[in-house]
């Protein structure tokens, strides 16, 4: 069954007003120079500099104390080590750490998601009767950055010791 009405003939697509025939250099797949190898080189650096905490961070780890401390944080390590990483995992209880993430992950996500997709589902399909007020609510409480949480649960943590 056609759309189209007996007799109608089609337009060719010349004659639409925006109509753009593609040449064969769009069609043959061959990307577009868009920049030069001035930016290339301008944006490489940025990038180098933008990660190089991290590297400072990384080859830092892997260096002992005594290095660090006698020949200062930029020079390159006499010796290498793995240590550090065993050290800050007793001193940084990490064991513990990872369980209750362990426990966070396989029982609050999960919960989690399912209770927002109820309140999510009831706020745009249902008829409340404070539902605006529910959803400012919502907002309220997603413009409250997560960080301002960590010291308090920090401190209720650490200060049942």
């Amino acid at each position: 069954m056609s759309t189209f009405a007996e007799g109608a003939e089609l337009a060719p697509v010349s004659a639409l007003p925006d109509a753009h025939i593609a040449s064969s250099d769009e069609l043959s797949g061959k990307p577009k120079r868009k920049g030069s190898i001035g930016m290339t080189i301008i944006l490489t650096l940025v990038a180098l500099l933008w990660i190089s905490p991290l590297v400072l961070l990384v080859i830092t780890a892997l260096r002992p104390l005594s290095d660090f401390v006698a020949n200062g944080p930029l020079a390159w390590p006499q010796e290498w080590t793995l240590q550090n990483f065993a050290d800050a995992w007793g001193v940084g209880n990490f064991a513990t750490t990872y369980r209750n993430s362990g426990f966070l992950l396989i029982l609050k996500v999960p919960l989690g998601v399912l209770i927002s997709a109820m309140l999510a589902f009831a706020l745009a399909k249902l008829r409340l009767r404070f539902g605006a007020a529910i959803m400012f609510a919502v907002f309220l409480g997603l413009t409250i950055p997560i960080y301002i949480t960590i010291v308090p649960v920090f401190i209720l943590q650490h200060g049942r010791h």
